[in-house]
């Protein structure tokens, strides 16, 4: 519930401003979450298999999402999209963290990676 005017809510409906009781985000129901943060108008969801999931203001990168097949980032990030570590084969990622603007995630090896 609460604001959804940049996708917070995770729910692919960008036509959608606010919701005021709780809403099921269906994006997440084959992933079994473990661990969730949410920083000002994004959130990350870290999967038992160490996947991470982002949705919300991606203004700066902080969702860690790009356009298909472009190095651009979308602005908006309306439902749970997998976080692509291109450079990196599959970390498994042990934390996830959301900031104002930025994420951090550390995977099972002690690597940090930033974005935003």
């Amino acid at each position: 519930m609460g604001s959804n005017n940049q996708g917070q809510l995770g729910i692919n409906e960008p036509n959608v401003d606010s919701k005021c009781s709780p809403v099921l985000v269906r994006g997440l129901l084959d992933c079994a979450p473990v661990r969730v943060s949410c920083g000002t108008s994004h959130s990350l969801v870290q999967s038992r298999t160490g996947d991470v999931y982002a949705w919300g203001n991606n203004e700066f990168g902080q969702c860690g999402i790009t356009a298909k097949g472009e190095q651009t980032h979308v602005t908006n990030v309306y439902q749970p999209s997998l976080v692509n570590f291109d450079d990196y084969y599959r970390p498994n990622i042990k934390q996830v963290s959301a900031g104002g603007s930025h994420s951090g995630f550390v995977d099972d090896i002690g690597r940090l990676f930033m974005c935003g």
